[in-house]
């Protein structure tokens, strides 16, 4: 496929990757007035000392750079190395207060050219897609110098196949099992709350055959499996290793002495890109140099100093430089466009020009909640498997976001073996056989050693870009990886992003917010302390297919959470962008206990909704906190219009507010489990997704304790009776069961509720107007108005998130909307009396329901007020990192501001449906279309496109 690539920026100097080295030279050109941005494959800055535990090497050349007291504040053995948060924080705030722009979660994958032929710029992937940056110099600062490979002015050592010299390093508590384990103890130590960590380090000879993702994933996949121990508390990200296949360049460096390093040793050929690496042109005891991040942060000065003579203006004229063959048997495609990046300059760039890396039967991609089992699953069926994640731990929400804890969900099956088998791995005092909670280190060592022994595959730190289709088949995906991009071919991909994100690369049809509305579950990062476990947040919304949203995330965590010793590499959502599937999951289902043929599981929570409820039922009887059994069919899986693919966990579909009944972790821990056996039958009887034995595979999850028989002989219980509907409108008015019958069943119900109304009582008369009203009726209109004109305003709801149960609308809220709904020109004076009532103080509930009331009933006499209010309204759009981190509040469950910005955004909605005559609904929405976070963003982009 050829693609139009978008070009996020140009820039002076464009370094890819975030070092000590890599800040330091960025500094160093940002001072000097050069535009400077940073890509970065990981979540934080530091990856030389942050991803490899580096922390007790500095200073090892006897050299100190200029802030190296910022960064490292151990003197001597005697005092505590900095904590990871400290490191990343002490080099990413200069970053951000100087206006060094930073993009985490990006791999460079093509090089730019301009019309010399000289390198200008690149070609970076994330989840957003491809974007384009063209640069005047370019520093390839990433561990395996990736990008520089791809340069023709780049000679580099032939590779040998070999045995070379590997590190991890873990800390913990000492523990007599690390007796038995070759681990070297480090002088130095961390410490947490008094408690000393201690640093250990396994130096390991692994095999290597090749210099691809395949050979680095086996290799750390063995370091991993031979160096853990029961006391670990944290463990380094990647595994530290270094192959011969180095830089070859004009002037070799062959000592530590970084005042008379020849910059030559850095640079490919004449051109202006360089290797800020221990891939550089670097031997003997000069290596040490990349060893010590006070060293490299020197020569990274050094080299930033020399760039800014570089600098040159940016080539305009440039074209995608691409080494590859072209792919021919299937189409690579990134089919949905990135909402930021649709009004860009693009670039052509043929997607299919790349190198194969692999073929699988099943790819599971993400190995989270619903990943890591669909994984272990596809691998015990027989499925040739490979585990892609872009952490570099399995379980998601489970390990690395530490969400350690059970709230709700069905503990059976698949789950319990989970549990019991992390239980088994050894005594630990702190949980019991039966805990509702564990050790996140236990846990992820269960995952990986359950799917090795399966004989999965399993690559870290990877993520996926683009999909691989042949008609509407997908057949593989486009991994990104730190030490190569390229196709993974597969039979079955099971899409465990939580995100859809590669049945939206393919062309599926997807759920994200939109113009409709701005109800997203809240979500946050989860702040870490070595022996804490549970660590729940809500303070923020994030939007996983937005790398911007992303990269802010991770600053503002370290912000807030800047006493804690790390925060989560893993987004906590609770919410993502969903696939349109065979069938979707609504809160109806639940409420009537809905049974279907295709039952995978049982899930079991109740509607933890974690913000403000849009359901129709839930504005004429909120959601309570009674635990429900919801069946979740495996037709909510398949995306329409695609096949050989599946989505898990978050990704179903499913309505926003059943997402919480289904999205609790053993439900999804055993959903994957269920997935990954689809996808391996799938493969087994060479046949669709949609045509495997949904007999068998229920069998088998029978077996497993997964489900429970009697789901054999379920069929549909949808369509409901006649009888049960009319009963239904005589008795169930007030009950969940009897409004999911009635909305569930509105071309039946309707008539039969506009009888019931005639015929009723005034008590019941207002109850039959307003359910009519929430169903667009005006049969009781009358009667709702003057209801609401004989009562005041009562008690309404303001957004807060964690805990946050019940009514997100008051009665006079519901009862509002019902009557905007109407369509009754009765409506109009109820509507404005109860809006004169109203100030910029006022809750966000009340304000929510006379936007939809009037963006319902649109009316040009409100948009005075509305103004008024909009107007005393506080700013609140953000599009500045450094002020969003500056401007967050350190308490983990404030969200003021959050409410604020939701006030600001519905009542310029409402002012926008009635006329707008001052434009000053469409002056927040063209801020809020540029806004960091891109739930806003994308929310207020489709406003002003409508």
């Amino acid at each position: 496929m050829k693609a139009n690539i978008p070009f996020l920026e140009d820039t002076d100097i464009l370094i890819l990757g975030t070092t000590t080295a890599a800040v330091s030279a960025a500094l160093t050109a940002r001072k000097a007035g050069k535009r400077v941005t940073c890509i970065s494959s990981f979540t934080y800055p530091g990856e030389d000392v942050c991803s490899t535990m580096n922390y007790h090497n500095w200073g090892s050349c006897g050299v100190e750079a200029p802030f190296a007291a910022d960064v490292f504040r151990a003197r001597s053995i005697e005092e505590p190395l900095s904590s990871p948060l400290a490191v990343k924080l002490a080099l990413e705030t200069p970053m951000l207060e100087s206006d060094v722009q930073i993009l985490y979660m990006s791999y460079p994958v093509a090089m730019l050219r301009d019309a010399d032929g000289k390198p200008a710029g690149a070609v970076i992937a994330n989840r957003s897609g491809f974007q384009a940056i063209r640069a005047s110099v370019i520093i390839d600062s990433t561990s395996r110098a990736q990008f520089a490979r791809l340069a023709k002015e780049a000679t580099f050592e032939k590779f040998t196949p070999r045995k070379y010299l590997c590190t991890r390093m873990a800390a913990g508590n000492l523990s007599a099992d690390v007796a038995r384990i070759p681990g070297e103890r480090k002088s130095s130590f961390f410490r947490e709350k008094q408690r000393d960590l201690l640093p250990y380090s396994w130096k390991i000879k692994q095999e290597f055959s090749g210099t691809g993702p395949s050979d680095f994933g086996a290799a750390d996949i063995k370091a991993r499996l031979s160096s853990w121990y029961p006391g670990q508390l944290i463990s380094s990200d990647v595994l530290k290793v270094r192959l011969n296949d180095k830089l070859i360049s004009e002037a070799q460096q062959n000592d530590a002495n970084v005042e008379d390093f020849d910059l030559k040793a850095l640079q490919c050929g004449s051109s202006s890109l360089f290797v800020l690496s221990q891939m550089a042109d670097v031997s003997g005891d000069a290596i040490q140099i990349f060893e010590d991040p006070c060293a490299a942060m020197l020569l990274g000065q050094k080299l930033g100093e020399f760039s800014i003579g570089l600098v040159k203006d940016v080539a305009q004229n440039v074209t995608i430089e691409q080494n590859s063959s072209a792919v021919n048997d299937v189409d690579v495609v990134k089919k949905n466009t990135w909402f930021r990046a649709t009004d860009k300059e693009t670039v052509k760039m043929d997607l299919n020009k790349l190198p194969i890396l692999g073929e699988y039967d099943v790819v599971i991609v993400g190995a989270g909640t619903a990943g890591a089992p669909a994984g272990i699953a596809a691998g015990r069926a027989g499925a040739k498997t490979l585990i892609l994640e872009y952490t570099s731990s399995l379980g998601g929400v489970s390990t690395e976001g530490r969400i350690t804890g059970y709230y709700h969900g069905n503990r059976c099956g698949f789950s319990n073996e989970i549990d019991s088998g992390t239980y088994d791995l050894g005594a630990n005092p702190e949980f019991g056989p039966d805990s509702i909670t564990w050790n996140t280190e236990w846990k992820k060592q269960w995952y990986l050693r359950s799917a090795d022994d399966a004989g999965a595959d399993i690559w870290f730190n990877s993520l996926i870009p683009a999909a691989a289709v042949n008609n509407n088949k997908v057949c593989g995906v486009v991994v990104a990886t730190p030490y190569g991009y390229g196709l993974i071919k597969a039979k079955c991909v099971v899409d465990s992003t939580g995100n859809s994100d590669v049945v939206a690369a393919a062309g599926g049809a997807v759920v994200n917010i939109e113009r409709e509305h701005i109800a997203v579950q809240g979500t946050g990062l989860s702040p870490y302390n070595p022996g804490w476990y549970y660590q729940n947040t809500d303070y923020t919304f994030i939007d996983d297919t937005d790398v911007v949203d992303i990269s802010r995330a991770f600053s503002v965590a370290r912000g807030k959470f800047a006493e804690c010793f790390d925060v989560s590499q893993n987004v906590n959502s609770r919410q993502r962008q969903q696939i349109v599937g065979e069938i979707s999951m609504d809160p109806l289902d639940f409420l009537a206990n809905r049974t279907f043929p295709d039952t995978i599981t049982t899930a079991s929570s109740n509607f933890d909704t974690h913000g403000f409820t849009i359901h129709p039922v839930f504005m004429a009887k909120p959601p309570d906190r009674d635990e429900l059994m919801a069946h979740v069919p495996f037709r909510c899986l398949l995306p329409i219009g695609l096949e050989g693919i599946m989505s898990t966990g978050l990704g179903v579909c499913s309505h926003r507010d059943a997402l919480p009944v289904i999205r609790m972790q053993p439900d999804v821990q055993n959903q994957g489990y269920a997935a990954g056996r689809a996808a391996a039958m799938s493969v087994e009887k060479n046949c669709g997704l949609r045509e495997i034995d949904i007999k068998e595979l229920q069998k088998h999850l029978i077996e497993t304790k997964i489900l429970k028989p009697e789901v054999l002989d379920h069929e549909d219980s949808f369509p409901l009776s006649d009888e049960i509907v009319v009963n239904a409108v005589a008795n169930g008015t007030d009950s969940y069961l009897g409004l999911a019958v009635l909305f569930g069943s509105m071309d039946r119900s309707l008539p039969l509720l506009q009888q019931a109304f005639v015929e009723a009582d005034s008590d019941k008369k207002v109850r039959y107007a307003h359910i009519l009203g929430l169903m667009r009726d005006s049969v009781g209109a009358e009667v709702l108005a003057n209801y609401l004109d004989n009562h005041e305003w009562d008690q309404g709801w303001n957004y807060r998130g964690m805990s946050q149960f019940g009514f997100s609308l008051s009665d006079i809220d519901t009862k509002l909307i019902a009557l905007g709904r109407s369509g009754s020109k009765r409506a109009k004076p109820t509507l404005l009396k109860k809006l004169v009532e109203l100030s910029a103080d006022s809750d966000f509930s009340h304000l929510r329901a006379l936007t939809l009331a009037f963006e319902a009933q649109p009316d040009a006499d409100a948009a005075e007020k509305l103004t008024s209010i909009l107007k005393n309204l506080k700013p609140s759009s953000q599009n500045n990192v450094a002020m969003n981190v500056e401007n967050t509040s350190k308490d983990r469950c404030e969200n003021t501001e959050r409410n604020n910005e939701l006030k600001e955004l519905l009542v310029a909605r409402g002012l926008l449906a009635c006329g707008d005559p001052k434009g000053i609904a469409i002056n927040v929405f063209k801020q809020y279309s540029n806004d960091l976070h891109g739930h806003y963003a994308r929310h207020a982009k489709a406003l002003l496109t409508s």
